[in-house]
Order: C-alpha cells, then sequence, then structure tokens
C-alpha cells in the first residue's frame, strides 16, 4: 500500500487488540491503526470481529473512537480499490448502530453517517437503515437531516477539505504511475509498437496493465470530481449561513442601540 507498509508490525489478534486498546482520538492514531488493519487485509474478517467485541464492550467515548477508525478503513481501502471492508463492516455496523441510540455521542455518529451518503461510501438504503437503527422511534428520518444543521455542515466542511487532500495526494501518485506506462491505451497509435506476431505476448500483457491503470486513474478522478461537488456545495451553504448570522447579528446590534437610547 506504501513503502512504510514494509515495515508495519506481524499481524496476530492479540497485536490488533492492544492497538485498538491503545486507540486515541489524534488523528495520527486513527489513520496508523487504519493502514495497520488495509495492509493486513488478509486477516480482514478477524480484524472486523474483533473490532465489533471492542465496540460492545466499549464506554460512549471510545465507542465514537473506534467508529471514525471504521470510516478512515473504509474509505482509505476504497481509495485503494480493496473493496472487502465494504461489506464485512455492513452487519457490525448495523450491531453498533443499535448500540449508539439515546447516547451523548448520537449527532457525532449520524454526521459520520452523513459523510457516508455524500461520498457514497455505503447505499442510502443501508443508511437509512442505520439512521433508523439510531433512532427507531422515528422511522424514515433521512441521513441527510439533522436537528443541528448548521453545526453539522460547519463540521462536515472541515471534513471534506481533509479528504481532498487525500484524495489529490492518491491523483499525484496514479498520475505519476500512468505516467510511466509502456503503451498509451487511449491512442490508437499505440498498435504500432505491435511490430510481429512473436512480440504479441508481450504486448499484450503491457497492454492490459496499462489499461488497469488508466481504469483506476479515471475511478480515481471520478471520486475527486465528486468531492470537489460536494465542497463547493458545502461553501455556498456555509457562506449563506454566516451571512444569516451576519444579518441576525446586526438586527441584535440594532436593538441594542435602540434600547441604549
Amino acid at each position: 500500500i506504501c513503502s512504510a507498509c514494509v515495515k508495519m508490525s506481524s499481524f496476530s489478534e492479540q497485536a490488533l487488540q492492544e492497538k485498538l486498546n491503545r486507540l486515541s482520538a489524534s488523528q495520527d492514531s486513527i489513520e496508523t491503526l487504519s493502514l495497520w488493519i488495509i495492509h493486513h487485509r488478509t486477516h480482514a474478517s478477524i480484524s472486523v470481529t474483533i473490532w465489533l467485541q471492542n465496540f460492545v464492550q466499549a464506554d460512549p467515548d471510545h465507542r465514537l473512537l473506534l467508529l471514525f477508525l471504521a470510516n478512515d478503513v473504509l474509505q482509505n481501502s476504497r481509495r485503494k480499490g480493496i473493496v472487502m471492508f465494504h461489506d464485512l463492516f455492513a452487519d457490525p455496523l448495523k450491531h453498533a448502530a443499535s448500540l449508539v441510540s439515546g447516547l451523548k455521542i448520537q449527532t457525532s455518529v449520524e454526521r459520520i453517517f452523513r459523510i457516508w451518503k455524500e461520498r457514497r461510501v455505503y447505499e442510502n438504503t443501508f443508511l437509512k437503515e442505520l439512521q433508523d437503527l439510531i433512532e427507531p422511534q422515528k422511522k424514515g428520518v433521512n441521513p441527510g437531516a439533522s436537528s443541528s444543521t448548521s453545526e453539522f455542515k460547519l463540521s462536515l466542511l472541515e471534513d471534506s477539505l481533509t479528504e481532498l487532500q487525500k484524495f489529490e495526494g492518491e491523483m499525484k501518485i496514479k498520475s505519476s504511475v500512468l505516467s510511466r506506462v509502456r503503451i498509451d491505451v487511449s491512442s490508437t497509435s499505440s498498435l504500432s509498437k505491435l511490430k510481429d506476431k512473436s512480440s504479441g505476448g508481450k504486448f499484450k500483457s503491457e497492454f492490459e496493465d496499462s489499461s488497469h491503470k488508466l481504469q483506476d486513474f479515471n475511478e480515481c478522478l471520478g471520486i475527486e470530481v465528486n468531492e470537489r461537488k460536494n465542497l463547493l456545495e458545502m461553501l455556498r451553504q456555509c457562506r449563506s449561513y454566516h451571512t444569516d448570522k451576519f444579518v441576525e447579528l446586526q438586527g441584535l446590534l440594532k436593538d441594542y442601540s435602540n434600547l441604549q437610547s
């Protein structure tokens, strides 16, 4: 996954448990463990099982950290083309959602679900299931709705900026990889490199390799375009929010001045 992964410690259930126990609210702590779990993706099923066991036993604050960790694993693995965590986390997330209802972390958890909706991490029908499990008394609540909409938008803006920076980093890497391919599959002129029948096997292998790299680049580019669209929409909402607050503040100042006079 990355050059740093070579230095990562080997996987064991005890090692994962110790790392989960030491998990803190710092971004570095969450991202480091997330990368470790993704690196050891051959043990993905065990990792998710242990994650859920810890979630059930944890206090509310640590449950939120575990959901932040799941969020990072889901989004980072998706960017790297690793799809197994998407399905493996589905049922455990339903169980986790049912344990969050009424807790002080509920609003923060709902914010995570909205991020997943914005970034299409999970389908809307599945996110609605999670939302209904959090608020069973409010069946049919839209995961995009919020009783603290303004607060959510401001927080989501920061998250979106951070996520876009990550995608830009991924795009630079993929662009660099694509620039070094031996065959330009986007141009028919590349067929001129097929000199004779004897070189067909090598050409086929290089052509398929280039095609996969181009497809990977295009998929990542599509996600980045959606991220930028989401960011633009959030910036518009943010501007509207602050404009409304400014008008409201002007009215309060005017009322205060009138009282003074």
